[in-house]
């Protein structure tokens, strides 16, 4: 199970999703969900079965809250799916439970047993440069060559080769869009920052400016003010004492005098490159307003997951009540993650899910603040890695409020489920000191 699992993490990040051959509308064969299949095929094993639900049963008496929340979202995410009048919506489902899910509860039974802290900075380094190889040849060919490989009817931003911004070219390198590109990166950086995973000096530094490159080239302006936070909070968290002879100074008084500049400077870039203000954007309030309207229709279990969210603002505007004029040409997609769970799956599947994830960030407690829990972490040589992958999930949670697309949902939930697993080790430690 355990190399299956770090397969399907590989694959995630290397392998386009969209590449595979389509069984039906909606219903693609790819790598990670025959990865997905091997992953359940093998609980067929003993010790494996064991040690799967021994962690589930863990979650459930260690950290209540993550296992209820999480429970409930998916299950109200299935009920909603079966009131819709999309077929199409339970499929939908069934592949959220399955890479979302299953995958956090794989991950977290597999991180509560083992350290693989090594197999996975081998794997983020090792799909990091190869993303990186794949983003240099588009820059220098000015389009991306495997968007070729995807089936026709996948997509206006999958089936595009070059997305460009004010003349500017926006990589999407193995992903299907340059934002799932930089949600990617948002996540893993923080972890590369504050811990080295198993990596050699040089390759975690190389790997972390191929990161930033990427996230730039990407031309994201969210990701450009997020990724001068990340790097901040490194900075004060973890000060680099510099010392010029004359005198010494650390990064963290350096963050806290230049940081505000950094800000200010990253705004104006990213304004500068998209040719807008940062925080406008006419299509995404558009989407917000309109989604306001069409939810009012069907409150509390939505239109049904995946085509759903669109349909609800789609008829909105037929109704002759949408926010702008300017969505009609954007009816295809919701760039926003809360904002589709809310239209696709009602009001109570939409409170499930911030329960779900305020109980992931709550573990903020135990591993920022000092405490027995953040001791034991400290004795394990985990609080490193804690705090990267907390701010990992943190970041990596707000990013989808500029992005809903699903690709790297399992992702989070691997970040999720190895910072649940590291709090309950040091609590579990704790328990068998008394």
């Amino acid at each position: 199970m355990t190399r299956i699992a770090l397969i399907f993490l590989a694959a995630l990040l290397v392998v386009p999703f969209y590449i595979g051959p389509e069984l039906a509308p909606n219903a693609q064969l790819n790598a990670e969900r025959f990865l997905l299949v091997l992953l359940a095929a093998s609980l067929i094993d003993r010790g494996s079965a064991q040690m799967f639900f021994r962690g589930s049963n863990v979650l459930l008496r260690q950290r209540a809250l993550v296992a209820v929340t999480l429970t409930a979202y998916f299950m109200l995410r299935f009920i909603s799916a079966l009131f819709s009048p999309f077929p199409v919506s339970v499929l939908f489902v069934v592949n959220e439970i399955a890479s979302q899910l299953f995958v956090f509860l794989v991950f977290f039974s597999l991180f509560l047993h083992f350290d693989l802290r090594r197999q996975i900075g081998v794997i983020f380094a090792l799909s990091i440069f190869f993303i990186l190889l794949i983003v240099l040849v588009e820059l220098a060919f000015g389009q991306n060559f495997l968007t070729s490989l995807a089936p026709e009817g996948a997509g206006t931003a999958i089936n595009n080769q070059a997305i460009v911004r004010s003349g500017l070219l926006r990589v999407k390198g193995t992903f299907e869009h340059p934002l799932t590109l930089a949600h990617m990166v948002v996540m893993i950086l923080p972890v590369l920052l504050f811990s080295s995973v198993g990596l050699r000096p040089f390759v975690r530094v190389a790997a972390v400016l191929a990161l930033i490159l990427m996230g730039l080239s990407t031309g994201s302006r969210t990701l450009v003010v997020l990724m001068v936070l990340e790097l901040g909070i490194w900075s004060m968290l973890r000060p680099i004492r510099f010392n010029t002879g004359a005198t010494t100074f650390t990064s963290r008084g350096v963050a806290l005098l230049l940081g505000p500049i950094a800000i200010g400077l990253a705004i104006y870039v990213a304004q500068q490159i998209s040719g807008t203000s940062l925080f406008e954007s006419g299509v995404r309030s558009a989407q917000i307003r309109n989604g306001m309207i069409g939810i009012q229709a069907k409150p509390w279990f939505g239109y049904g997951p995946g085509p759903g969210a669109i349909a609800a603002i789609t008829d909105g505007m037929r109704g002759g009540v949408g926010a702008m004029r300017l969505w009609r040409e954007n009816l295809s997609t919701v760039d926003n993650w809360f904002l589709s769970v809310l239209l696709s799956s009602g009001f109570t599947t939409f409170f499930a899910f911030l329960a779900l994830i305020a109980a992931i960030l709550a573990q903020g407690k135990d591993v920022l603040l000092k405490g027995i829990t953040r001791a034991r972490l400290a004795a394990q040589g985990m609080d490193s890695l804690a705090i990267g992958l907390w701010l990992g999930c943190l970041f990596g949670a707000g990013f989808m409020a500029v992005l809903s697309i699903f690709t790297l949902h399992p992702l989070f939930y691997i970040l999720a489920a190895w910072l649940t697993a590291l709090v309950t080790r040091a609590r579990l430690s704790r328990e068998d000191a008394r």
